[in-house]
């Protein structure tokens, strides 16, 4: 019984529309909270992007690791900061503006070809393979996945989106 009320309260939080944006706020906050927290217990996240990897960190004095590393100042500044950045999408303006021009609107769009696609041109493409390394290799691995998204999109996803759509109707 208590379960299913509080899985009727889950539900009702996250999916009953609202029309006062605290709750907006309240469900960014909670999102960024979420993101932040699932990447720092990510086991490879660190060694991937910042050991060796996209973005090498500075030495520090201790070798915090796990949920440990985002309680540096630095990455407190940048979770206050993506959350602004988020919760500044909820008021018209020009970032707003930006953001829903049609490149990215067609990024969105795709964005889950991108998703499936992104991770085998990664594996694919390594700088034994290609021959080059650091940016032109990231640029290279955009462009293919890129590319590789766009065809998906195009032959696979709109042809599933239309013949569900006419299915409906």
């Amino acid at each position: 019984m208590i379960f299913r009320r509080l899985g009727s309260m889950w539900s009702d939080f996250w999916f009953t529309p609202r029309s006062t944006i605290n709750i907006t706020w309240i469900r960014i906050l909670l999102g960024a909270t979420s993101l932040l927290w699932g990447l720092a217990l990510v086991p490879d996240f660190r060694t991937f992007y910042f050991d060796d990897g996209l973005f090498p960190e500075p030495r520090y004095g201790s070798n915090n690791t796990g949920v440990l590393q985002w309680l540096r100042p630095d990455w407190a500044a940048t979770a206050v900061l993506a959350t602004l950045l988020v919760a500044s999408l909820l008021l018209p303006g020009p970032l707003t503006r930006l953001l829903a021009g049609p490149p990215l609107v067609a990024v969105g769009q795709m964005s889950y070809s991108w998703y499936v696609v992104h991770w085998p041109v990664i594996l694919i493409m390594t700088s034994d393979r290609v021959g080059i390394d650091g940016w032109p290799l990231l640029t290279l691995k955009v462009v293919a996945s890129s590319i590789a998204a766009a065809a998906l999109h195009l032959a696979v996803e709109q042809p599933l989106r239309a013949k569900r759509s006419s299915v409906a109707h």
